[in-house]
């Protein structure tokens, strides 16, 4: 009998043994689709994703700004009818971008998306082929002193793994990985943040270090 294979197993066999199959955004973009509707990686429990590819920044858009993922909260309201709460947002490039114009895709497309109240936040992913990089997006908050990066008020905190802590904190705006996170050779890191940031609202303060 043949041996049961996930897609996680296929992307991660891609990873390691065909890089340029991640050459291409289509290819990145159908890889992390699979990652999110995977339970057993992406975990989220309290409703249900609703995966929105090439979206929009706001629902009732039509026209203007896309995104190559995002992934809408959609939990019933005690009064009936279902409520649509933004949880993160990807954007994905093939072999060879630059992460800081993923990064900076992303900050507008988030932007966009969460509108302009002070401390609105939102998770954030980007991908360069099978290298992929994590941030906390947020408003800029009063009661915060740290500079932006881009110096109009947003803010890309970077989400990364030390000392077997996963570090979400406010000193680490603009701050990217040099390379991310690989897709065969890190898996276990990449499925941690992931963990964390499908079981955990983001917010303006950050969780320090998680264990």
């Amino acid at each position: 009998m043949a041996q049961q294979l996930s897609v996680t197993d296929f992307i991660q066999a891609q990873a390691a043994n065909n890089s340029q199959w991640f050459n291409t955004e289509h290819n990145v973009n159908a890889a992390w689709n699979a990652i999110f509707h995977d339970h057993t990686i992406f975990p989220y429990n309290q409703g249900w994703l609703i995966i929105h590819p090439e979206a929009y920044p706001k629902q009732t858009d039509t026209n203007g700004l896309q995104n190559d993922l995002k992934v809408l909260k959609a939990a019933p309201r005690a009064q009936g009818g279902f409520e649509e709460v933004l949880l993160l947002c990807f954007e994905g490039k093939g072999s060879g971008a630059k992460w800081e114009a993923v990064q900076i895709q992303l900050q507008g497309f988030i932007q966009a998306a969460v509108g302009t109240t002070q401390g609105a936040v939102c998770w954030g992913i980007g991908a360069i082929g099978s290298k992929v990089q994590f941030w906390r997006y947020q408003r800029k908050d009063v009661n915060l002193d740290f500079r932006s990066l881009y110096g109009n008020g947003e803010y890309m905190v970077g989400i990364h793994i030390e000392n077997n802590f996963i570090v979400d904190n406010n000193i680490n705006v603009g701050r990217h990985l040099v390379d991310g996170y690989d897709l065969s050779a890190d898996w276990a890191s990449i499925v941690r943040i992931l963990q964390m940031m499908a079981t955990r609202e983001p917010t303006p303060q950050g969780y320090g270090q998680i264990p």
